[in-house]
């Protein structure tokens, strides 16, 4: 029981509960309003409601538009091969030539990348009563677009998980992850872990923009353009910078153990720092005075951590939070 009580506040802290309550919500919705408008076949939508729904607002944004597009595309293909078969064309050969031509296309464009499914879906309709093939075919296309805005209305609705909190709260992560090397008490982070965590960093900022940036549009707000990408990108030179000095430490006098101490509290505080979204101390980093061998990459980790904390308090100043 301590176990399951111990993932569920877990899963409730990284946001993955209110993201099945997401889900959910665009289950019910999508077949509510799909049902609603008498449509024959109210599980398409939500199918697609499923597949759009992100964890945050900017990741189903992202998905619903490139869904939207190759829905649209895809139904059009997906009708005109329903047309062509009720002319008589055999429909097995122009099935195949609609989705291969579109799934070659999709390779080139992500924007239509669910284009050869919506195809699919469309073509392998058939006639049921009360309906031509080619009238169901017209329904699923609308059943796929309504489960797609529902999806999106739902992200955007219930947008409790948002990229920038998960932003900053990865960003504080790394912080502490660089930190670790400098301290003899702690264990280092692998450096593959610490890449691999930078690059979901970079994933997760440019999610955060999109979803900022929606907001401001709703908002009828300007917004600066990739202002998370900016961020991630200083908390790369945040890690060169605290890397550059891990390498040369061991080098030093047994008395560089003072400055290195210093380097990590700075950076555990510029991450105590993110999370209250306050101003960090890095009054250490000037005393006690770090050894000739690792000043210029201690000045230059100093001019970064400032320079990111000044970022982070430009965002959160912004009026498109």
């Amino acid at each position: 029981m301590t176990s399951l009580a111990a993932r569920v506040a877990h899963a409730r802290a990284d946001g993955r509960l209110w993201h099945g309550a997401q889900l959910a919500v665009a289950v019910v919705a999508a077949y509510a309003v799909s049902s609603a408008l008498h449509l024959p076949e109210s599980l398409w939508a939500v199918m697609s409601a499923l597949i759009v729904v992100r964890p945050n607002a900017g990741a189903s944004v992202g998905a619903g538009g490139a869904r939207l597009g190759g829905t649209v595309l895809g139904t059009l293909c997906g009708v005109g091969g329903v047309w062509l078969r009720h002319h008589g064309v055999d429909a097995a050969p122009a099935t195949l030539l609609i989705v291969a031509a579109l799934a070659f296309a999709s390779a080139t464009l992500p924007l239509i990348a669910s284009a050869p499914v919506a195809a699919l879906i469309i073509l392998s309709s058939g006639s049921m009563p009360g309906h031509s093939a080619l009238q169901v075919a017209w329904l699923r296309g609308a059943e796929v677009g309504i489960g797609v805005l529902v999806g999106l209305g739902v992200s955007l609705l219930l947008r409790a998980a948002r990229a920038g909190a998960r932003f900053a709260g990865a960003c504080a992560d790394l912080l502490e992850a660089f930190a670790r090397p400098l301290d003899e008490e702690a264990d280092a982070v692998p450096d593959s872990t610490v890449r691999s965590r930078l690059r979901e960093l970079a994933v997760i900022a440019v999610q955060a923009d999109r979803e900022r940036a929606w907001i401001a549009r709703l908002r009828r707000r300007p917004v600066e353009r990739d202002a998370h990408v900016q961020l991630a990108r200083m908390v790369s030179r945040v890690h060169q910078d605290s890397a550059v000095i891990a390498r040369l430490l061991p080098g030093l006098q047994p008395d560089a153990a003072a400055p290195a101490a210093a380097i990590a509290q700075a950076l555990r505080g510029a991450a105590q720092a993110l999370r209250a979204r306050a101003t960090p101390d890095l009054s250490m980093l000037a005393s006690p005075r770090p050894a000739a061998r690792i000043a210029g990459p201690v000045g230059l980790l100093a001019h970064d951590l400032r320079a990111l904390a000044h970022r982070f308090e430009s965002l959160h100043a912004a009026p498109a939070r």
